[in-house]
């Protein structure tokens, strides 16, 4: 997905005035990607994140359908529903 965390937090900080949550969105640096919930700033975040503003359900699901996660993805779906998808 063309990802550089440390990038991002920047631009997320930098971009927070323009969005509806921006004190959420300061405490980026605070964040643990793997728990964190972001339900409540994803629409910021594809804003300012997405330079195509895809939304991050088309996002995710045309990452999926060229490959097999791996990562955090692949972590967060978990083997079960990797190998319900992706059967070998």
């Amino acid at each position: 997905m063309d990802i550089d965390w440390s990038n991002d937090k920047n631009k997320i900080i930098q971009e927070s005035a323009k969005c509806q949550h921006v004190e959420e969105l300061k405490k980026v640096e605070e964040w643990d990607r793997r728990t964190v919930d972001l339900k409540p700033v994803i629409n910021d975040l594809e804003k300012i994140l997405d330079k195509h503003k895809l939304s991050w359900t088309q996002r995710i699901a045309k990452v999926l359908s060229k490959k097999k996660p791996s990562g955090q993805l692949e972590d967060f779906l978990g083997t079960e529903v990797i190998n319900s998808i992706w059967s070998s």
